[in-house]
């Protein structure tokens, strides 16, 4: 099951919006704070404010660039291990050439439905519990027809090089479900960014408090990148939908390379 987070659940608009409205309404406390704490005190200087919100925001963007180079570290791995999977796919596919029929034509049947349904996970068509359960009943089904012919040929030369592509399938299929369930940013640091990122917020409309009138533009283009940044970091973590999506051409190459071999 893939490890899921509040932000999980919504549509990247509303987070983009929200963000920005939380934001909004973060200053706007600030801002009547720091005119409450003015009026109580009759301290109409801002003091040390505006270097306290500039080191704050600081913090922020420090944050907010480690958040986003995990996101694109793990995208950037999910990517090369739609590459690899075709790799072993492909080459147990070519492999199975040595088998004997007619477990040449099933495996080759059963591998294929294979990439069919990690393309179909990934499309949405078949929901990823699903697709996961009947790929690792595709996998040991491969291996136990392996299986009879190793020990019936133990001293085949070329039988080895298909059973090590196949383990080589089960390894890279492992570590893809490690990278879409596992990998995921975790909940308390997300929770922990918006912490920050609504005080660095306050603080700002604090430090606003102590000028005769807001620069509401500046105020708005602040809340605005943002808004858009946090969006950027939770589209780049989300495994399979969004906007940035892990392109999946190679698998969808050897679809077509499959279907050409075996109509």
């Amino acid at each position: 099951m893939i490890s899921t987070t509040l932000l999980d659940l919504l549509p990247l608009g509303v987070i983009l919006v929200g963000t920005s409205l939380l934001a909004l309404l973060a200053i706007e406390l600030g801002f009547r704070l720091g005119r409450a704490w003015q009026h109580r005190t009759h301290i109409k200087k801002e003091g040390p404010v505006g270097a306290i919100a500039a080191a704050v925001l600081g913090l922020l963007a420090f944050l907010l660039a480690f958040l986003t180079g995990m996101a694109l570290q793990r995208f950037d791995n999910q990517r090369a291990l739609v590459v690899d999977e075709a790799n072993a796919i492909s080459t147990a596919f070519l492999y199975a050439g040595f088998i004997d029929q007619p477990t040449r034509t099933e495996a080759r049947v059963l591998l294929r439905e294979y990439v069919e349904l990690r393309l179909a996970a990934f499309e949405g068509t078949v929901q990823l519990g699903q697709a996961r359960a009947r790929s690792e009943e595709i996998q040991y089904a491969l291996w136990r027809q392996a299986e009879p012919l190793a020990r019936a040929d133990s001293q085949s030369a070329t039988l080895p090089l298909y059973v090590e592509a196949l383990n080589n399938v089960i390894n890279v299929h492992t570590q893809r479900i490690m990278a879409v369930v596992s990998s995921r940013l975790p909940g308390d640091l997300w929770l922990g960014i918006y912490v920050v990122a609504m005080l660095s917020m306050a603080l700002v409309g604090i430090q606003t408090s102590y000028s005769e009138r807001r620069n509401w533009l500046t105020l708005v283009v602040l809340v605005v990148v943002f808004s858009l940044v946090l969006a950027l970091i939770v589209d780049l973590d989300r495994p399979t939908e969004g906007v940035l999506v892990v392109s999946q051409q190679a698998l969808q190459d050897l679809q077509a390379e499959m279907q050409a071999v075996m109509p």
